[in-house]
């Protein structure tokens, strides 16, 4: 019979104990990945059955009917069906938005519907009615494009006598001189491709329709050599929101290219990155680079000293810690905000408390752009005082929330929002010590839609040129509606005026300053 020493029941003591540190390791790490996986279901739900909005996150009340799994609502209350049957209360009924006038601008083109001369007459007594009115109902009707050819003619003049000299009126600078289109037909070009996002070979039937052969490689060389004339003025706009603006918004989006290296059917990731300046350099540049380092936006931001507000991407970072470049970093509480929404949306409902919170963060930038939009004396330092005020103490109560959480898991949704949110603390709370800075970086991100948009239809560019291109034209455009011109009228002018415009009168040209003032 073995004796049971102490020894042996330390050791099956220990064994044990490891045994059951091993377990819950184990238990920690199943549940790390279920609650992984969640997420990740929950993300599959909501962009395949629902909406991708991230404005309603929060349950729904414990009496309303949930969703299941594919998205489908429950059965409706009894209270809920009586609501929906009833008749509408007329206080509560929906008033119908007038409708706004057709533009005062255009030309009428009027048809003329009257009676008769023998209906004219009354039937009573047979005399000639009078005309009291009219009644005037306007359609809007439209022509399809029309092409012309514009001829410019120039008469030689010759002396009679000496037979020598020979006088002609020089010929007007074109965009492309050796071109067949004029300055209109190029901005129709460029208009459907970068802003409406029509490939150049629709375009191309579009014409035959007409009778017109414009083969898709002629107006390909067409945009290179535009974009080469529009090149300087771009790059008058990249100076201005690095030499003027104080905050500067950045941020990247892929874009596909042709691989010369792989074959005609292979592509590869490259990058186009914004730069959105405020108001004291009003427009938005994108820069075409075909990785995704830190060369780019080092040679873009080399001489910024003001706030660049971005994402929490190492590069930017690395910019000012490897680099030396000077500008300050801002974070983006958007970027924030959707990380907890992720770990809500796999389940986890300690999440809510700190979307609450954050909501309150952005109620006070509702107050504040109400109250600008009333008060002209408000400007960035009440803005700064309103946040002291209101915002300082939410970020302090989220800050306790996360302090008290970071026993959570840190791979699991949560932790890695807590985690993301605390390590960039400093970033997201600057913008509440300085009205300048917006609460987030959802200007820039509104800015690089279109061009989300444009992948899905040109799908990628055929060279670094292409790429190049698409980046100045994507900035003209994108600056244009900034400025909330008419893109048409814009860039019809821009191309006319550009080929014999001065290089040191392009602030003219610029999207704040159009139109041009005439003396």
């Amino acid at each position: 019979m073995n004796r049971v020493t102490p020894e042996l029941l330390l050791a099956q003591l220990e064994s044990e104990k490891a045994a059951r540190a091993e377990a819950e390791k184990l238990v920690a790490e199943q549940a790390e990945q279920i609650a992984h996986l969640a997420a990740q279901v929950a993300w599959f739900r909501r962009h395949v059955f629902g909406s991708t909005s991230e404005k309603n996150v929060l349950p729904p009340p414990p009496d309303s009917p949930q969703l299941d799994i594919f998205g489908n609502q429950g059965e409706a209350t009894p209270g809920e069906i009586r609501e929906e049957t009833a008749e509408p209360k007329k206080e509560q009924a929906r008033k119908a938005k007038p409708r706004r006038p057709l533009p005062k601008d255009l030309p009428r083109h009027v048809v003329m519907h009257d009676l008769a001369e023998e209906q004219k007459r009354c039937a009573c007594c047979g005399k000639v009615m009078c005309r009291i009115g009219e009644d005037v109902t306007e359609k809007l009707q439209l022509v399809p494009a029309k092409l012309y050819i514009e001829q410019h003619v120039r008469p030689r003049y010759a002396c009679g006598a000496c037979k020598d000299a020979v006088a002609q009126a020089p010929l007007p600078a074109f965009p492309i001189p050796r071109a067949t289109a004029g300055a209109s037909l190029l901005a129709f070009l460029l208009l459907s491709k970068y802003a409406d996002h029509t490939p150049l070979c629709r375009m191309e039937r579009t014409f035959a329709r007409h009778g017109i052969d414009l083969p898709r490689r002629k107006t390909s060389a067409w945009m290179m050599e535009l974009s080469g004339l529009c090149k300087p003025l771009v790059a008058l706009m990249q100076r201005r929101i690095v030499e003027r603006s104080a905050v500067v918004g950045a941020d990247e989006t892929p874009i596909q290219m042709l691989d010369p290296q792989g074959g005609r059917r292979k592509t590869k990731t490259c990058f186009l990155w914004q730069y959105r300046g405020d108001e004291q350099a009003p427009y938005t540049v994108f820069d075409f680079r075909e990785g995704r380092g830190r060369d780019g936006p080092r040679e873009v931001l080399r001489d910024f000293r003001g706030i660049l507000q971005c994402d929490a991407y190492a590069v930017y970072q690395s910019l000012r810690t490897a680099e030396g470049l000077a500008f300050t970093q801002a974070g983006c509480w958007a970027h924030a905000r959707r990380k907890f929404v992720e770990a809500h949306d796999g389940g986890d409902r300690r999440a809510e408390t700190a979307i609450a919170i954050i909501g309150e963060l952005y109620a006070v930038e509702k107050h504040a752009r109400e109250q600008r939009a009333t008060d002209p004396d408000f400007d960035d330092a009440a803005l700064a005082r309103l946040r002291q005020e209101r915002s300082v103490p939410a970020l302090a109560r989220l800050r306790e929330w996360m302090d008290g959480h970071l026993a959570v898991l840190p791979k699991s949704p949560l932790g890695k929002a807590i985690g993301y949110t605390l390590d960039n603390w400093a970033m997201l709370t600057l913008y509440a010590a300085d009205g300048r800075v917006p609460i987030d970086n959802n200007a820039v991100e509104r800015s690089i839609r279109p061009v989300a948009l444009g992948r899905k239809n040109w799908l990628f560019a055929g060279s670094e040129r292409g790429g190049q291109a698409a980046a100045l034209f994507f900035s003209l455009i994108a600056s244009a509606r900034r400025a909330d011109l008419n893109l048409w009228d814009y860039t019809t002018d821009l191309l006319t005026r550009l080929p014999s415009h001065p290089v040191n009168r392009l602030d003219d040209l610029l999207p704040d300053n159009w139109p041009p003032h005439t003396p």
